[in-house]
Protein backbone atom coordinates (compact mmCIF):
# COMPACT_ATOMS: atom_id res chain seq x y z
CA UNK A 1 0.00 0.00 0.00
CA UNK A 2 1.43 3.56 -0.93
CA UNK A 3 2.14 5.89 2.16
CA UNK A 4 -0.11 8.49 1.97
CA UNK A 5 2.17 11.76 1.08
CA UNK A 6 0.40 14.34 3.44
CA UNK A 7 1.17 15.22 7.20
CA UNK A 8 -0.69 13.72 9.78
CA UNK A 9 -0.48 15.41 13.17
CA UNK A 10 -0.49 14.10 16.77
CA UNK A 11 -3.82 15.14 18.32
CA UNK A 12 -3.79 16.26 22.31
CA UNK A 13 -6.62 16.91 23.81
CA UNK A 14 -6.12 18.42 27.35
CA UNK A 15 -8.62 18.86 29.71
CA UNK A 16 -11.34 20.06 28.07
CA UNK A 17 -14.18 21.12 29.81
CA UNK A 18 -17.28 22.50 28.44
CA UNK A 19 -20.56 23.67 30.49
CA UNK A 20 -24.09 23.86 29.17
CA UNK A 21 -26.09 26.88 30.06
CA UNK A 22 -28.00 24.86 32.60
CA UNK A 23 -24.90 24.02 34.08
CA UNK A 24 -24.19 20.59 32.88
CA UNK A 25 -20.73 19.57 31.84
CA UNK A 26 -20.79 18.04 28.15
CA UNK A 27 -17.07 17.74 28.58
CA UNK A 28 -15.93 16.95 32.47
CA UNK A 29 -12.08 17.56 31.97
CA UNK A 30 -11.35 15.45 29.00
CA UNK A 31 -7.92 14.24 27.74
CA UNK A 32 -7.02 11.68 25.15
CA UNK A 33 -4.34 11.62 22.77
CA UNK A 34 -4.53 10.00 18.62
CA UNK A 35 -1.32 9.15 17.35
CA UNK A 36 -0.99 9.76 13.68
CA UNK A 37 -2.54 6.38 11.94
CA UNK A 38 -4.41 5.35 14.46
CA UNK A 39 -7.73 3.45 14.37
CA UNK A 40 -10.19 4.37 17.82
CA UNK A 41 -13.56 3.58 18.21
CA UNK A 42 -15.41 5.47 20.48
CA UNK A 43 -18.96 4.64 22.43
CA UNK A 44 -21.06 5.47 24.56
CA UNK A 45 -24.89 6.50 25.63
CA UNK A 46 -26.78 9.46 23.49
CA UNK A 47 -25.55 13.03 25.38
CA UNK A 48 -22.17 10.76 26.71
CA UNK A 49 -19.87 13.94 25.21
CA UNK A 50 -18.84 11.97 21.89
CA UNK A 51 -19.97 14.37 19.39
CA UNK A 52 -19.58 17.28 21.47
CA UNK A 53 -15.89 16.16 21.53
CA UNK A 54 -15.57 16.11 17.86
CA UNK A 55 -17.07 19.20 17.30
CA UNK A 56 -14.10 20.89 19.45
CA UNK A 57 -11.46 18.98 17.72
CA UNK A 58 -12.20 20.70 15.05
CA UNK A 59 -13.32 24.25 16.39
CA UNK A 60 -16.89 23.84 15.65
CA UNK A 61 -17.20 24.22 19.54
CA UNK A 62 -14.80 25.85 21.81
CA UNK A 63 -14.05 24.99 25.68
CA UNK A 64 -14.73 26.96 28.69
CA UNK A 65 -11.10 25.91 29.44
CA UNK A 66 -8.58 23.52 28.42
CA UNK A 67 -7.24 22.92 24.37
CA UNK A 68 -6.80 21.10 21.35
CA UNK A 69 -3.10 21.23 20.42
CA UNK A 70 -1.84 19.24 17.16
CA UNK A 71 2.11 18.57 17.29
CA UNK A 72 1.98 20.16 20.44
CA UNK A 73 1.08 23.45 19.11
CA UNK A 74 -2.42 25.11 20.22
CA UNK A 75 -5.02 24.73 17.24
CA UNK A 76 -6.90 27.56 18.36
CA UNK A 77 -3.78 29.95 17.32
CA UNK A 78 -4.31 28.56 13.44
CA UNK A 79 -8.02 27.34 13.06
CA UNK A 80 -7.99 27.75 9.28
CA UNK A 81 -4.80 25.54 9.42
CA UNK A 82 -5.72 23.28 11.95
CA UNK A 83 -8.93 22.62 10.54
CA UNK A 84 -7.83 21.15 7.20
CA UNK A 85 -6.06 18.45 9.38
CA UNK A 86 -9.68 17.19 9.90
CA UNK A 87 -12.74 15.83 8.07
CA UNK A 88 -16.01 15.18 9.47
CA UNK A 89 -18.65 13.30 8.76
CA UNK A 90 -22.03 14.15 10.50
CA UNK A 91 -24.59 11.77 11.92
CA UNK A 92 -27.07 12.97 9.46
CA UNK A 93 -25.61 12.26 5.87
CA UNK A 94 -28.13 14.39 4.13
CA UNK A 95 -27.44 17.40 6.27
CA UNK A 96 -23.76 16.92 4.94
CA UNK A 97 -25.05 16.81 1.09
CA UNK A 98 -24.77 20.81 -0.51
CA UNK A 99 -24.88 19.75 -3.98
CA UNK A 100 -27.17 18.38 -6.34
CA UNK A 101 -25.35 15.85 -8.82
CA UNK A 102 -23.10 13.64 -7.01
CA UNK A 103 -20.05 15.75 -8.67
CA UNK A 104 -21.03 18.87 -7.63
CA UNK A 105 -21.14 17.64 -3.77
CA UNK A 106 -17.77 16.41 -4.31
CA UNK A 107 -16.03 19.36 -5.86
CA UNK A 108 -17.65 21.78 -3.85
CA UNK A 109 -15.19 21.92 -0.82
CA UNK A 110 -11.65 21.99 -3.46
CA UNK A 111 -13.74 25.18 -5.34
CA UNK A 112 -13.81 26.69 -1.86
CA UNK A 113 -10.28 26.64 -1.42
CA UNK A 114 -9.91 28.55 -4.62
CA UNK A 115 -7.99 25.39 -6.62
CA UNK A 116 -7.80 25.19 -10.35
CA UNK A 117 -10.72 23.90 -12.06
CA UNK A 118 -8.12 20.83 -13.54
CA UNK A 119 -6.84 20.40 -9.67
CA UNK A 120 -11.01 20.44 -8.48
CA UNK A 121 -11.71 17.91 -11.18
CA UNK A 122 -8.83 15.99 -10.22
CA UNK A 123 -9.39 15.74 -6.74
CA UNK A 124 -13.51 14.85 -7.65
CA UNK A 125 -12.44 11.74 -9.45
CA UNK A 126 -9.94 10.46 -6.89
CA UNK A 127 -12.65 10.54 -4.09
CA UNK A 128 -15.34 9.35 -6.80
CA UNK A 129 -12.96 6.52 -7.34
CA UNK A 130 -11.97 5.70 -3.99
CA UNK A 131 -15.42 5.62 -2.31
CA UNK A 132 -17.11 3.32 -4.96
CA UNK A 133 -18.64 5.78 -6.79
CA UNK A 134 -16.88 6.74 -10.16
CA UNK A 135 -19.76 6.18 -13.27
CA UNK A 136 -22.32 8.22 -10.52
CA UNK A 137 -21.08 11.68 -11.29
CA UNK A 138 -23.94 13.14 -13.10
CA UNK A 139 -26.69 10.80 -10.57
CA UNK A 140 -29.03 12.92 -8.62
CA UNK A 141 -27.62 12.84 -5.07
CA UNK A 142 -31.48 12.80 -3.75
CA UNK A 143 -32.01 9.72 -5.31
CA UNK A 144 -29.05 7.71 -3.69
CA UNK A 145 -29.31 5.15 -1.13
CA UNK A 146 -28.36 5.49 2.54
CA UNK A 147 -25.17 3.44 1.20
CA UNK A 148 -24.43 5.97 -1.29
CA UNK A 149 -24.82 8.72 0.46
CA UNK A 150 -22.27 7.55 3.43
CA UNK A 151 -19.73 7.07 0.74
CA UNK A 152 -20.67 10.77 -0.81
CA UNK A 153 -20.24 12.51 2.40
CA UNK A 154 -16.58 10.63 2.67
CA UNK A 155 -15.57 11.34 -0.87
CA UNK A 156 -16.63 15.04 -0.14
CA UNK A 157 -14.71 14.94 2.79
CA UNK A 158 -11.59 13.11 0.86
CA UNK A 159 -11.88 15.30 -1.82
CA UNK A 160 -10.35 18.11 0.93
CA UNK A 161 -7.44 15.89 1.67
CA UNK A 162 -7.56 15.37 5.41
CA UNK A 163 -5.14 13.17 7.32
CA UNK A 164 -7.77 12.41 9.90
CA UNK A 165 -11.04 11.30 9.57
CA UNK A 166 -13.78 11.84 12.36
CA UNK A 167 -16.95 9.54 11.50
CA UNK A 168 -19.60 10.32 13.34
CA UNK A 169 -22.14 7.20 13.55
CA UNK A 170 -21.17 6.50 9.86
CA UNK A 171 -23.28 2.99 9.88
CA UNK A 172 -26.54 4.36 11.14
CA UNK A 173 -29.28 3.38 8.82
CA UNK A 174 -27.17 1.18 6.41
CA UNK A 175 -28.21 -2.58 5.82
CA UNK A 176 -25.22 -4.79 5.60
CA UNK A 177 -24.14 -4.57 1.79
CA UNK A 178 -24.13 -1.11 2.86
CA UNK A 179 -21.61 -1.07 5.92
CA UNK A 180 -19.22 -3.75 3.76
CA UNK A 181 -18.91 -1.04 0.80
CA UNK A 182 -18.35 1.54 3.70
CA UNK A 183 -16.01 -0.16 6.03
CA UNK A 184 -14.16 -1.55 3.45
CA UNK A 185 -13.29 2.21 2.15
CA UNK A 186 -12.33 3.37 5.44
CA UNK A 187 -9.99 0.07 5.98
CA UNK A 188 -8.50 1.41 2.45
CA UNK A 189 -7.93 4.74 3.92
CA UNK A 190 -6.38 3.40 7.19
CA UNK A 191 -4.04 1.01 5.51
CA UNK A 192 -2.67 4.59 3.56
CA UNK A 193 -1.92 5.78 6.81
CA UNK A 194 -5.06 8.31 7.63
CA UNK A 195 -6.15 8.39 11.18
CA UNK A 196 -9.54 7.13 12.07
CA UNK A 197 -11.61 8.26 15.02
CA UNK A 198 -15.22 6.74 14.74
CA UNK A 199 -18.04 7.44 17.48
CA UNK A 200 -20.54 4.56 16.87
CA UNK A 201 -23.39 2.12 19.20
CA UNK A 202 -22.72 -0.51 16.38
CA UNK A 203 -19.81 -1.58 17.65
CA UNK A 204 -20.50 -5.09 16.43
CA UNK A 205 -19.26 -4.08 12.79
CA UNK A 206 -16.27 -2.49 13.14
CA UNK A 207 -14.35 -3.07 16.37
CA UNK A 208 -12.59 -5.76 14.55
CA UNK A 209 -10.58 -3.49 12.96
CA UNK A 210 -9.89 -0.56 15.93
CA UNK A 211 -7.08 -0.50 17.77
CA UNK A 212 -8.38 1.27 20.53
CA UNK A 213 -11.66 1.47 22.32
CA UNK A 214 -12.74 4.83 23.85
CA UNK A 215 -16.08 4.53 26.25
CA UNK A 216 -17.71 7.68 27.46
CA UNK A 217 -20.30 8.42 30.03
CA UNK A 218 -21.68 11.57 31.31
CA UNK A 219 -19.07 13.88 29.59
CA UNK A 220 -16.23 11.39 30.95
CA UNK A 221 -13.72 8.94 29.93
CA UNK A 222 -15.30 5.90 31.23
CA UNK A 223 -12.53 3.77 29.66
CA UNK A 224 -9.53 4.04 27.44
CA UNK A 225 -7.95 0.55 26.34
CA UNK A 226 -8.07 -2.14 23.62
CA UNK A 227 -10.87 -3.48 22.31
CA UNK A 228 -10.53 -6.61 24.55
CA UNK A 229 -9.56 -4.70 27.60
CA UNK A 230 -12.60 -2.72 27.12
CA UNK A 231 -14.94 -5.27 26.34
CA UNK A 232 -16.34 -5.89 29.75
CA UNK A 233 -17.54 -2.10 30.50
CA UNK A 234 -19.65 -1.32 27.00
CA UNK A 235 -22.70 -2.40 29.39
CA UNK A 236 -21.70 0.56 31.90
CA UNK A 237 -21.09 2.74 29.01
CA UNK A 238 -24.68 2.35 27.79
CA UNK A 239 -23.73 0.17 24.81
CA UNK A 240 -25.25 -3.17 23.78
CA UNK A 241 -22.41 -6.16 24.17
CA UNK A 242 -22.66 -8.94 21.38
CA UNK A 243 -22.86 -12.33 23.52
CA UNK A 244 -19.41 -13.23 22.73
CA UNK A 245 -15.97 -13.45 24.57
CA UNK A 246 -13.45 -10.26 23.59
CA UNK A 247 -11.08 -12.97 22.56
CA UNK A 248 -13.61 -13.40 19.85
CA UNK A 249 -13.56 -9.75 18.60
CA UNK A 250 -11.92 -10.25 15.64
CA UNK A 251 -14.96 -12.58 14.22
CA UNK A 252 -17.63 -9.46 14.63
CA UNK A 253 -16.02 -8.04 11.46
CA UNK A 254 -18.92 -7.44 8.96
CA UNK A 255 -16.88 -7.98 5.87
CA UNK A 256 -17.79 -11.68 6.09
CA UNK A 257 -20.49 -13.01 4.68
CA UNK A 258 -23.36 -13.29 7.03
CA UNK A 259 -24.22 -16.86 8.36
Amino acid sequence: MKALELHIPTVEAHHLVHTFDDGHRGLDDVSLVFLPGSFTVMAGANGSGKTLFLKHLVGLELPDSGEVRLDGLPAHRHWTKSRAYFGLTFQDADAQILGTTVEEDVAFGPHQLGLSSCEVQERTQQALQICGLSGREKALTAVLSGGEKRRLNLAAVLALKPGILLLDEPFSGLDWPGVQAFLSVLLTLHKEGRSIILVTHDVEKCLAHAQRLVLWKDGKILSDSTPVLGWESLPQAGVFRPPIVAQQIPELTWLRSPS
